[in-house]
């Protein structure tokens, strides 16, 4: 498994994480970061599809698929500009920008990875 494939397991591996945690215990996920206890089911409806992501992400790194580990590189940058919104509206707690930052910083990762690789 070259560097690239190891980036996107384990960005994988972090989104199964938090997929389960968000499904099966959020508030032991998210209190640390000092959101509040949720009120309603919606934080582990968004477990499901976070877990389901990190599957695809095993996978891809699995069978070594550089489409999908290129264009996961954009992707993962698109919660820095989201969250950073939310946060500077003052409609989410600064607390939301840690997974932002593991996000880009993953996809930085896989950037300087799949380069690496490439010229190897």
């Amino acid at each position: 498994m070259d560097h690239a494939q190891r980036s996107i397991l384990v960005f994988g591996a972090y989104l199964n994480l938090v997929g389960i945690g968000l499904l099966v215990a959020p508030t032991l996920l998210l209190a640390p970061l000092g959101f509040a206890p949720p009120a309603d089911f919606w934080v582990r409806v968004i477990g499901v599809p976070v877990l389901i992501l990190g599957t695809y992400y095993v996978r891809a790194a699995r069978a070594d698929n550089r489409d999908f580990m290129r264009g996961t590189v954009t992707g993962r940058l698109i919660p820095l500009v989201a969250f950073g919104a939310l946060v500077a509206y003052g409609l989410a707690p600064v607390a939301l920008m840690l997974f932002a930052f593991i996000d880009a910083d993953g996809a930085a990762w896989t950037a300087w990875a799949l380069r690496g690789d490439e010229q190897a």
